[in-house]
């Protein structure tokens, strides 16, 4: 059984289990690209959600930025302090999870 939801465009085929909500209405960005001491995340939510937001660095340590938590539908911006989170120079992947779907970003910082 599949069925479309033309208020929000999501598709649910529900005999294999799977709910898909495009990536793009994240509207995910990092800023500045490369960065040097501060990165900023902007994303938009367009329902409550369960958010966990974690870097890894080239060696595949992970570093929480934002814990698991639930948000409300709306806008966000979270700060990423090199100093604070003692980056250093390199290539980094951002993972940003939500209930339903997992999306990365790779980013550096110099």
């Amino acid at each position: 059984m599949c069925c479309y939801n033309e208020s929000d465009s999501t598709i649910h085929v529900k005999e294999s289990g799977i709910s898909e909500t495009p990536v793009e209405r994240l509207n995910l960005n990092i800023y500045p690209n490369p960065f040097q001491n501060t990165a900023n995340i902007e994303y938009t939510l367009l329902y409550t959600a369960d958010v966990r937001i974690t870097l890894i660095d080239v060696a595949g340590r992970q570093i929480d930025i934002l814990p698991q938590i639930k948000q409300q539908p709306g806008n966000y911006d979270v700060e990423v302090n090199a100093e604070k989170y003692m980056l250093s120079p390199g290539l980094y992947q951002l993972k940003f999870i939500t209930d339903n779907q997992s999306v990365a970003r790779t980013f550096v910082m110099y």
